[in-house]
């Protein structure tokens, strides 16, 4: 099992700090000592502790940052390599940039900025991806916003059967969406890039659910009990932070 931790973007949302500081390198707790932590060494942490100690870090704006600031991973307890997305072709797009680093592993695949209060998360996730066999374990959360998610369609049974991108008028979706972490498959991640290319021209990891579903291949859906926050939006930042800054 080997980790992906997605990390290029630009972070726009978080004008205008994201001049200075790169997402994966916002603050979101305190450590014992009451020194900040930023969000990608939590998610590093909580990688790790799924077993993990190989993570490819995808980097593009403010890359050198990040860089200084990881390094080898070794202060982390784990080993880091990185690989540059030149273009900004997608979350899949980033993934694939790495996909020759992590051949014949299974694989996390993760937003940098998905803060989980759950440091168990990606362990039971990992377990679930392995008993059940599947080709993609999704982490899924109900949300009240669906138009700003992926949603997974189910039937009765709870088994996937369609994801859409952000619906917004259809409530026949429902509200459970796709978090910004996954585990594939060594044989789904070895697959060429073009099974995540979405109508828009992107490609996506929506667009790998999507291909899965349309091929028979087992999706399983990881219910994140605790929830998770996409730390990207300053109203989602500033509700993590006015519980971790205590």
């Amino acid at each position: 099992m080997k980790a992906v931790i997605l990390a290029a973007g630009k972070g726009t949302r978080l004008l205008p700090y994201s001049n200075i500081i790169p997402k994966p390198l916002m603050p979101i707790s305190k450590d014992a000592s009451g020194a900040f932590v930023p969000i990608i060494d939590q998610l590093i942490l909580q990688i790790r502790n799924a077993g993990v100690s190989e993570i490819v870090v995808v980097v593009n704006y403010k890359a050198e940052l990040i860089l200084q600031h990881l390094q080898d991973g070794a202060r982390l307890g784990v080993k880091i390599a990185y690989v540059y997305q030149g273009e900004l072709d997608g979350n899949a797009g980033a993934f694939y940039r790495a996909q020759h680093l992590v051949a014949g592993d299974d694989v996390i695949v993760t937003d940098s900025d998905n803060f989980l209060s759950d440091d168990r998360v990606f362990a039971d996730m990992v377990a679930q991806h392995r008993a059940t066999g599947a080709a993609v374990t999704s982490g899924v959360c109900r949300v009240s916003n669906p138009a700003k998610f992926a949603i997974i369609k189910t039937d009765a049974s709870g088994r996937a059967v369609d994801i859409f991108e952000k619906p917004k008028d259809d409530s026949s979706w429902g509200n459970l969406a796709k978090s910004g972490m996954m585990v594939l498959s060594a044989a789904l991640a070895a697959l060429p890039r073009e099974i995540s290319l979405a109508p828009s021209g992107e490609f996506t990891t929506t667009a790998i659910i999507k291909h899965c579903l349309s091929e028979g291949k087992t999706v399983s859906l990881f219910d994140i009990a605790a929830g998770f926050h996409d730390i990207g939006t300053w109203d989602e930042y500033a509700l993590v932070t006015k519980k971790t800054f205590v």
